[in-house]
């Protein structure tokens, strides 16, 4: 890839519905943000109406991966290895029909050459079928992820917990990244 960061800021300042930026279509482009993962390094988070992507830049300014994502609704970085390589975590939408919403939460990893996506889980799902007797029954489900840094003895951590379907509870998995990759942690520390 050629691109630089500076040739992207000004395409997405005024994008047409045709244009592509590095292997993410523009169409019903809404958005992006820029973030610095360390490193010297910067990541576009695109979204659009119904797709996004990320574009990540190395050291000197051209591209090195990009990656077609769901719609970017939002986004967090943070540096789960504590190596200066701060990962990236999306809230995608996954799937939208008349009385339904289902978004995900996507973990990436940008390496020296490529974007990885280590990891995804749910985030948010509405269903409200139409039902002809009037009757609707609303059906939700929320998750959501959180990133503990490295305190005392205890390695930093990556959670996700979603609510049970009465609401009462939460239910969690907990991740640590451990030689290159995310290994959910079995026992307490």
């Amino acid at each position: 890839m050629t691109l630089t960061l500076d040739e992207a800021r000004r395409k997405l300042l005024n994008p047409s519905s045709m244009d592509i930026l590095a292997k993410i279509p523009l169409a019903e482009f809404e958005s992006y943000r820029e973030v610095d993962i360390g490193r010297n390094r910067h990541v576009l988070a695109i979204s659009c109406s119904h797709s996004g992507g990320l574009v990540a830049f190395g050291t000197d300014g051209r591209a090195i991966a990009s990656m077609q994502t769901g719609e970017i609704t939002s986004f967090q970085v943070f540096d789960l290895a504590e190596d200066g390589n701060s990962m990236i975590v999306t809230d995608e939408v996954a799937g939208t029909g008349t009385g339904l919403l289902k978004q995900t939460f996507s973990l990436y990893w940008v390496a020296s050459d490529e974007i990885h996506k280590v990891w995804t889980g749910e985030s948010f799902f509405r269903s409200a079928p139409w039902n002809p007797s009037g009757n609707i029954k609303v059906t939700e489900k929320r998750c959501f992820v959180r990133f503990d840094p490295t305190s005392a003895a205890i390695k930093a951590t990556f959670t996700h917990a979603c609510a049970t379907s009465d609401g009462r509870h939460l239910i969690m998995k907990i991740y640590e990244w451990h030689e290159g990759s995310l290994q959910e942690r079995k026992t307490a520390p």
